[in-house]
């Protein structure tokens, strides 16, 4: 950028260039500067994403043939239409629609802040659990 810069001063000396095209001048180089200061860092997340490709691929493999182990293993199966039909007309029953229908705004409001309430405990639950608020120590 400096040499650039150099150049165009000399030249503003020599062809009588303006004070306007030396600072354009400038400024082109400028952004060439941080447009390749932009390209170095996008080569450099594009080596380290394909650098981090084997290790992932990798651990999917592994986590598929868990999950293979694991069905075989438990015998488990994909539930029938018949399992699905019958979860959906238990749960019909069992929800109180026309309570749910009754409620005022007032009472959404109060089971709002509970529900908001007994997050919070959970969450820091969890972060006296892990004894950092950041992730677990591992």
């Amino acid at each position: 950028m400096a040499s650039l810069l150099l150049n165009a001063v000399r030249l503003s000396r020599t062809q009588g260039i303006r004070s306007s095209q030396i600072r354009f001048a400038s400024t082109t180089a400028a952004v060439a500067e941080k447009s390749g200061q932009v390209a170095k860092s996008v080569q450099n997340l594009v080596t380290k994403t394909t650098a981090l490709r084997k290790p992932i691929l990798y651990n999917a493999a592994v986590v598929k043939e868990l999950v293979k182990e694991v069905w075989k293993r438990e015998d488990l199966s994909p539930p029938s239409l018949a399992q699905i039909e019958e979860a959906r007309t238990y749960l019909q029953k069992t929800i109180r629609w026309k309570y749910i229908k009754s409620l005022s705004l007032y009472d959404y409001a109060r089971i709002g802040i509970r529900s908001v309430e007994v997050a919070g405990f959970f969450f820091i639950g969890e972060v006296i659990g892990r004894r950092s608020l950041i992730g677990y120590n591992v």
